[in-house]
């Protein structure tokens, strides 16, 4: 209960995950999943990792998870931008021992993020505080060389797709709980049909599910509504929950 999280450097998070691949059985199938945490506030890294955007040491003073002075913006993102250096390079590491090994093009890669980041976009930093796109939108990207031809879509999807993706790409049956689909083929003809929640609960509570193009945004903390067009509008700035009364009430 201190409020302080210590957190694992990332560089011993893949000491472990390359130990336990190096003692894998290499003719059974397996999975692993890693939490890199370098990207997380306040965006701390070992005395040697490489730091290419300088200057990123702030004001410790006046650097907290809850704000700090807009005129060290640049020097915070420095800070941000190093730690996902940082943490691309672990990724590296990964990349590199299943090349060495031979196994790099028939091993299946997702890579995502629970969150984003504000630096001063709507007025807030960090995270935790809201679901606009800033927050709730994050990358993700799956490669499997062997099976998966390059490609980009541009259509919704949420984390609760990624399972029955995986399961979709490997011939498997999805389990009966799953709530998410496969999105493995385009759908173009589905796209703004399939509903993706999301909610937020500590600093703030809300929930918000976006039917493209719309997306709609409770915010139970302070009482106020918010419709968006996110086709036309993608930085959230026109609220049109009094001029689309009935695309809001089907929401």
């Amino acid at each position: 209960d201190s409020g302080v999280e210590k957190i694992v450097p990332d560089s011993a998070t893949v000491d472990r995950a390359l130990e336990w691949l190096a003692h894998a059985d290499a003719s059974k199938p397996w999975a692993l999943y890693i939490n890199l945490q370098a990207g997380h506030f306040p965006y701390t890294l070992e005395d040697d990792a490489q730091r290419p955007w300088l200057p990123d040491t702030p004001t410790w003073s006046t650097f907290s998870y809850l704000g700090f002075p807009k005129s060290e913006k640049d020097l915070v993102v420095n800070r941000y931008d190093n730690a996902l250096h940082y943490a691309d390079s672990q990724i590296g590491r990964l990349r590199s021992y299943l090349d060495k090994v031979g196994k790099l093009d028939d091993t299946m890669w997702i890579l995502t993020s629970d969150h984003g980041e504000m630096f001063f976009e709507k007025g807030l930093v960090t995270h935790g505080k809201t679901l606009y796109e800033i927050e709730a939108r994050v990358p993700l990207i799956m490669v499997w060389p062997k099976h998966i031809a390059p490609d980009r879509r541009d259509e919704p999807v949420s984390h609760l797709d990624i399972l029955p993706t995986v399961f979709d790409y490997l011939g498997l049956q999805p389990h009966p709980s799953w709530q998410g689909r496969s999105f493995r083929s385009a759908d173009p003809d589905g796209v703004g049909k399939h509903a993706i929640f999301m909610n937020i609960q500590g600093l703030r509570f809300a929930d918000a599910i976006v039917c493209w193009p719309y997306k709609l945004i409770l915010e139970r903390t302070t009482k106020k509504a918010y419709l968006f067009d996110l086709a036309h509008d993608a930085h959230e700035n026109v609220n049109l929950i009094k001029d689309e009364v009935e695309t809001a009430a089907q929401l």
